[in-house]
């Protein structure tokens, strides 16, 4: 295909393009621009293509988008792109993206395929050749469909990755569990652990294990020491208990024994008062048993000497009453002295329990002290729960705060993902401004373009007269030359134009002629019009060439942020499709920042509550350090309050055994009604003693009465004096009358009473009778004077019996030291109370400890798990994705390319060797300079003159023809092979073979000439003229004012 500069060759390519796959052959130019500015605007632009495919024929009509003339009315409208499709079996395809979609199933290969494999576009030639790893990496995954592999490789990526986080959350995990040991502040390990805590190094994890281990074992062996201890104190504390109760049993027997002695002595001491009233009871009781009866007797006879006739009738009487009242009086009296012994009993049992009532008061005494002490446990009990509950609390505190530090630990890798999205969001946002910046431009440079095509038209417009003027006035002239040469010319002449003899119709001379000086002019101006409406086209063209950089500026941007929209934009609409695309991106970009944004001041939320959850970690662990010896100071006081009870209700025990009753004021009150139940028998008896002693002395003094009435009547003086004797000899026999022998010599007055055969002075009977008299009691006060001696006597005897039995209870016992044991019994008690503390000390950190080993060591297991998968996956991953140390940076997908490019690269060099006249070959640079540069897809050329490999970009313009076609022509042949039966029987290649020497064209046409055996077609577009003379089949594109037209040359 051949023509002048701008005539149209490549716009025969754009049209088996635009109607295979609705686009041009080339980068630069889109289907709006097919329009012909020639074209009428009442005619139709469309192509029309019948090509043959596999044996079969197949038919295409499209059409562009373009202004016309509307059918009905006047102005112009819309014409839509369409497409038509005539398949083999007769099937009709309509629409535009529809047809594109069919060809591209039928042929097997996309647009952007078939511009590599059968279409090297004018000024493309060398994109393919020069291209990075990157680029044709991007080409490689379109044509050979390799996009699964890397896809694999960021699946490999991803999961190395999330098994890295898992082993890394894992380590937190181990480190957190280890920073929660407890250690015994003796423990050789103490330094080791505060050391590592300080730095919390993950690789001194197991060493740190170690020592976990031997301490666990070190408190295993301590704790079962101790536990053995605490059970020996526990031993030792109760026996010193019961010998504290047996100490203060005997200490209370000998104290008894000390107050009955006492008591004892007192009595003693009252001895001589006692016999006094012993004897002044005898002398009381003679007087009014033994004399009052003499005497009264004796008063009644001098009484009744006045009236003894009177008297003896009066005693007769009373004698029968008397009688009879004696006979009930005696029975009375005789069944009151039954009770004597249950008297006698009452007396004892009063005794017995007046004695115990000391006990009773000691045992309130000792019951008071455990109720001041049950007290004091109760608030000390109270004390402890309080604080039990405190730290229960405060460990369950603990315990939730450390699973929602858990919840915590990946924050900061949260936000730092976080932020990294946001980056990422912020940098999307800036590059989708970019486009809309870059669509803000392109806008103002379409309009200019647009402004510049207005300006085009109108110079075209002002362009058009003046050509068909010119036209005119040329027509005029040569006609006009042609008047001239007929002006003489005769019949039988020859004429100089034609060589005719004939000459029916003679060119005549016109007046409107113009001269040879005006035509001039006319094409001056036709000549500067056509110029600037060619400098108008020209910047027409540089600017759509502006607004096709742009377009390829924002595509770069636009294919990096959304790799759907593959096709550039070839109408306002489509641009305004992606500016809207873009747009609607923004918007969810920014959306999805706000969202980020929101997440992010959540995660800082969230690190707030970690330091704020970790803050409250420490204090809880310093409250509970600080409370800790709080409550074992409560449960040591508690304990010894305990046990101090138990040692008061052992005594208590002991003191209530064998007593009767419960309390002293039940203990006075059996007092008091055995003392009432005493009174009243007493009384009883007394009674019934009095009146049957009354009724007798009653009796006989009525009877004596009587028969000295009877008997002595005559004789009164005689029975008075009988009576009177009676009465004397009563007091000489009771002893209130003693003889005195000296009596008689020194009575002065002489006078003398002689009774019972014995002298007495007078004045010595008066003193008796005085005596008598002092000494004569009522009953009552006989009774009680009587109970009084009995009653001294009674206690005597019993303190005797007493201090005997405490004797022998306490024998071979001394005084016990009680505080001593006491003071024992403490220290113990604080014994016991350390060794529990430190047992539980021991338990809570062997528990602690305990359970972080074992949490640690399931946690390694699921590590070491973890990590053989992590290092299959993370070598998988480097491997596939070019991140191995040392090594080429190529990944899995380019791996598989490579294996692509190099049979391209081998087809490839058996054309291109053999157009270089063997000094060229193509070769993959399988090293790259830069270890950290992605590798595998770069080409460099072997010189076989030097023998060194060098730069795919040091080779000449021509040089770099011929490897770009080789390489073009190659892949061409692989991409069919590979593509799954891709038939393409023709290949169009448009300009480049004008920078080649005659030996290297030579070589090209050789080449391809090579490809037409059998039914491949070859089209070439160049302006040399060896190729024009070379090729047979030809199509010419002439250009004229009114456009451009083609003719075929076969």
């Amino acid at each position: 295909i051949s023509g002048d500069t701008g005539a149209g060759k490549t716009t025969i390519f754009d049209a088996i393009s635009f109607a295979l796959y609705g686009n041009a052959s080339g980068e630069n130019r889109t289907p709006d621009s097919f329009r012909s500015d020639y074209a009428d605007e009442d005619v139709e632009s469309y192509v029309e293509l019948t090509f043959a495919h596999k044996g079969k024929e197949y038919y295409i009509k499209r059409n562009p988008s373009y202004k016309r003339m509307k059918k009905r009315g006047t102005g112009t409208t819309d014409e839509k792109s369409n497409a038509v499709l005539n398949m083999a079996d007769g099937r009709v395809v309509t629409g535009y993206a529809q047809v594109t979609e069919a060809v591209t199933e039928l042929l097997g290969i996309d647009w952007k395929q078939y511009k590599q494999i059968a279409m090297i576009a004018q000024g493309e030639f060398l994109q393919l050749l020069t291209a990075d790893s990157n680029q044709r990496g991007l080409i490689f995954r379109k044509v050979f469909s390799t996009q699964m592999y890397d896809q694999i490789q960021k699946k490999l990526k991803e999961l190395g990755n999330k098994l890295k986080y898992q082993l890394e959350d894992i380590d937190k995990s181990i480190v957190q569990y280890l920073s929660n040991t407890f250690f015994n502040e003796e423990s050789p390990h103490k330094e080791a652990f505060i050391d590592w805590k300080k730095t919390k190094d993950i690789h001194q994890v197991s060493k740190m294990m170690e020592l976990l281990s031997s301490m666990i074992k070190e408190d295993k062996e301590e704790y079962g020491i101790k536990k053995k201890h605490n059970e020996q104190l526990n031993e030792e504390i109760a026996k010193k208990a019961s010998e504290i109760a047996e100490g203060k049993q005997i200490n209370g027997l000998i104290l008894s024994k000390m107050q009955s002695e006492e008591e004892y002595a007192k009595l003693l001491e009252e001895t001589q008062a006692i016999k006094i009233k012993e004897q002044t009871y005898i002398l009381s009781e003679k007087a009014l048993h033994s004399v009052k009866p003499a005497a009264d007797a004796f008063g009644r006879i001098k009484r009744e000497l006045h009236g003894l006739n009177e008297e003896i009738k009066n005693g007769e009487e009373d004698k029968s009453k008397l009688e009879k009242e004696g006979i009930i009086l005696l029975e009375k009296y005789k069944a009151n002295q039954e009770n004597k012994p249950r008297i006698t009993s009452l007396i004892g049992q009063i005794n017995e329990k007046k004695s115990e009532l000391k006990k009773y008061q000691i045992i309130e005494e000792h019951r008071k002290q455990k109720d001041v002490l049950t007290t004091s446990k109760l608030k000390l009990e109270n004390i402890i729960e309080e604080l039990s509950n405190k730290k229960e609390s405060l460990v369950r505190e603990h315990e939730t705060k450390e699973t929602l530090l858990l919840k915590y630990s990946d924050t900061e890798k949260n936000l730092l993902v976080c932020e990294s999205e946001l980056q990422t969001s912020t940098s999307i946002s800036n590059g989708l401004n970019k486009i809309l910046e870059s669509i803000g431009n392109l806008y103002a440079e379409q309009k200019l373009f647009t402004d510049l095509q207005e300006l085009f038209g109108r110079l075209e417009g002002e362009y058009k007269p003046i050509r068909d003027k010119y036209q005119e006035m040329e027509a005029y002239f040569l006609r006009e030359q042609a008047g001239l040469l007929a002006k003489g010319l005769v019949p039988g002449d020859s004429c100089p134009v034609c060589g005719s003899t004939e000459h029916p119709n003679i060119a005549s001379l016109t007046e409107d002629a113009p001269s040879e000086q005006e035509l001039k002019d006319e094409k001056y101006k036709r000549d500067n019009a056509h110029e600037q409406m060619i400098m108008a086209s020209n910047r027409c063209e540089n600017q759509k060439t502006k607004i096709e950089l742009l377009i390829d500026t924002m595509m770069t941007h636009v294919i990096e942020i959304e790799s759907k929209i593959a096709e550039k934009p070839k109408t306002k609409e489509e641009i305004q499709e992606i500016e809207k695309l873009v747009k609607d991106k923004l918007s969810k970009v920014h959306e999805h920042k706000g969202i980020l944004e929101e997440r992010l001041k959540e995660i800082n939320k969230d690190i707030a509550c970690k330091k704020e959850c970790t803050d409250r970690l420490i204090s809880i662990k310093e409250q509970l350090q600080s409370l800790e010896p709080i409550l074992a100071q409560n449960k040591e006081n508690l304990s010894t309050s305990t046990n101090e009870i138990s040692m008061l209700e052992g005594t208590l025990r002991t003191l209530v055994e064998g007593m009767v009753y419960n309390t002293k004021d039940e203990a006075e009150a059996a007092i008091k009604i055995l003392e009432e139940d005493h009174d009243n028998l007493q009384m009883e008896l007394e009674k019934a003693e009095k009146a049957y002693q009354d009724n007798e002395g009653k009796l006989g003094n009525t009877i004596a009465v009587l028969n000295d009435n009877k008997k002595k009547q005559a004789i009164r003086a005689e029975e008075h004096q009988d009576a009177k004797e009676e009465y004397q000899l009563k007091l000489l026999n009771c002893g209130f009358l003693v003889k005195d022998k000296s009596s008689t010599e020194i009575d002065n007055l002489g006078n003398k009473v002689i009774i019972n055969n014995m002298e007495f002075i007078k004045n010595d009977l008066m003193v008796a009778v005085e005596k008598y008299k002092a000494s004569l009691l009522d009953e009552d006060s006989l009774v009680e004077l009587k109970r009084t001696v009995d009653n001294y006597y009674k206690s005597k005897e019993n303190l005797e019996e007493r201090i005997s039995h405490l004797k022998e209870e306490i024998k071979d016992h001394t005084l016990i030291d009680i505080d001593k044991l006491l003071e024992e019994q403490k220290t113990l008690s604080r014994s016991k109370s350390e060794c529990e503390e430190l047992i539980s000390q021991i338990y809570s950190r062997l528990d602690n400890n305990q359970s972080i080993y074992q949490r640690i060591e399931e946690n390694n297991k699921e590590q070491e798990k973890l990590r053989e998968e992590y290092l299959t996956y993370n070598d998988l991953s480097k491997t596939a994705n070019g991140e191995l140390s040392g090594k080429s940076k190529i990944a899995f997908e380019q791996y598989v390319q490579a294996f692509y490019f190099e049979r391209v690269i081998s087809e490839a060099n058996l054309r291109f060797t053999k157009m270089s006249n063997s000094q060229y070959a193509l070769m993959r640079k399988e090293d790259p300079t830069n270890l950290r540069s992605v590798a595998g897809l770069e080409l460099e050329v072997m010189d076989f003159y030097t023998g060194k490999a060098r730069s795919i970009k040091s080779l000449s313009g021509g040089e770099s023809f011929k490897a770009a076609l080789s390489l073009a022509l190659g892949l061409s042949d692989v991409i069919q092979s590979f593509a799954g039966g891709v038939q393409v029987d023709t290949m169009f290649v448009d300009e480049g073979f004008g920078s080649l020497d005659s030996d290297s064209l030579e070589q090209a046409i050789e080449t391809l000439n090579s490809l037409t055996t059998g039914d491949r077609l070859v089209g070439i577009i160049s302006h040399v003229n060896e190729l024009k003379e070379r090729i047979d089949k030809k199509i010419i594109i002439e250009k004229s004012i009114e456009g451009s037209n083609l003719k075929m040359i076969s």
